[in-house]
């Protein structure tokens, strides 16, 4: 698990120039405006503080060793004090693979940054439902704007000031959890397709490793999901819902991580290269189930947490099953390739009809290069 001098200085150089571009970029986010939408503004207006930008870029790593893999172990009790923006407190680390006997590989920059993601997009929604909008629009880093379109049931109009403001709150939370796992998601895809953050290399071996659908899990559907009810300021719940959540789930020790990763060369990675993918989701319904290494002695019968998306049907016992539709505008320069996926070509990617063709897609050409155990653990 050591990496020569030369290695090394070529991962140090690599880990520079990606955060000099990376840190360079622009994260100004995308106007909440949509052409044709009923979107009336309050006489206060609009100020959503330190949210008002997208979440501040933070750098992964292929979750194995190599010459630009960019790999690097996370230790569980360095992780610092989480920062949206400017950061307070004990400096928070942005990069490092964790291994957890119940949660298998996190990336700790995927995992931070799809918790900021949910808060991105949860503030945005609330702001919308109170105000009665029929949709709004966000996005990440990445040029593609990702449209959330609101369709009210009929009882909507009729509650009062109270009951309306709490459901608010509430569907909020839900449509941020839901919104943040389609970008991250969409992400992936992007890179999968070509797609590239930086000029530097090619991010398709990156793409959709099982490190980043377990980190997204665990961001959007365990940590989020606390820290968005914590009515403290954000970064403090996070950092508390990071720690108790790796805690939860049996966060292990950074050479009990080494260990977990030699243990699976040859069968989920060989060389630079990952031999496998987890490409999941979780939007209709289905449990995102981390993949876990076998037979570690430090983990002796762990099972799998089961990570669930948070559903719409009911919602403090109202029915909002039909209110949320999101559609992707990719505007990327490999856009066709994506289009080409679909039937119909369709310049707007919908996520509920379309994105689960393209995520078949991409499974088909994972199997068809490594066989269909390159979609699974064993």
């Amino acid at each position: 698990m050591r990496v020569n001098r030369f290695g090394r200085g070529l991962h140090i150089i690599a880990v520079a120039l990606l955060l000099a571009v990376l840190l360079g970029g622009c994260r100004a986010a995308a106007p909440m405006q949509v052409d044709g939408a009923c979107q009336p503004m309050p006489a206060a207006g609009m100020d959503f503080g330190k949210f008002t930008q997208t979440p501040k870029p933070r750098m992964g790593g292929l979750p194995y060793p190599g010459a630009f893999t960019l790999f690097e172990l996370g230790d569980p009790n360095r992780l610092g004090h989480h920062a949206y923006d400017s950061q307070s407190g004990e400096a928070e680390s942005i990069r490092g693979i964790l291994y957890t006997c119940r949660g298998g590989f996190i990336d700790i920059a995927h995992a931070r940054k799809s918790v900021d993601l949910c808060k991105h997009v949860a503030v945005r929604a609330e702001f919308a439902l109170m105000n009665d909008w029929t949709a709004f629009q966000v996005k990440a880093l990445e040029p593609s704007v990702h449209v959330i379109r609101l369709e009210y049931p009929p009882f909507w109009k009729s509650l009062s000031p109270e009951e309306k403001k709490s459901l608010a709150h509430e569907l909020s939370i839900r449509i941020g959890q839901r919104v943040a796992m389609a970008m991250v998601t969409w992400h992936e895809t992007l890179t999968w397709f070509g797609y590239q953050s930086t000029p530097i290399a090619s991010e398709k071996q990156s793409a959709f490793t099982w490190d980043d659908t377990g980190a997204h899990a665990f961001g959007v559907m365990l940590v989020a999901e606390r820290a968005l009810r914590d009515p403290r300021d954000w970064d403090d719940a996070v950092t508390d819902a990071i720690t108790a959540g790796l805690n939860e789930l049996g966060v292990v020790t950074p050479d009990e991580c080494s260990y977990a990763i030699d243990r699976i060369k040859g069968v989920w990675w060989s060389g630079f290269e990952p031999l496998k993918r987890d490409i999941e989701i979780g939007w209709n319904g289905d449990p995102v189930v981390p993949w876990l290494v076998p037979d570690l002695p430090f983990c002796k019968d762990a099972t799998p947490h089961r990570y669930l998306l948070p559903r719409l049907d009911d919602v403090m016992g109202r029915n909002f099953s039909g209110l949320l539709h999101m559609e992707i505008e990719p505007k990327v320069l490999n856009t066709g390739s994506i289009r080409d996926v679909v039937p119909g070509r369709p310049e707007v990617i919908d996520v509920d009809k379309d994105l689960p063709i393209i995520l078949d897609y991409i499974r088909q050409q994972v199997t068809a290069q490594g066989g269909p155990q390159a979609l699974r653990p064993s």
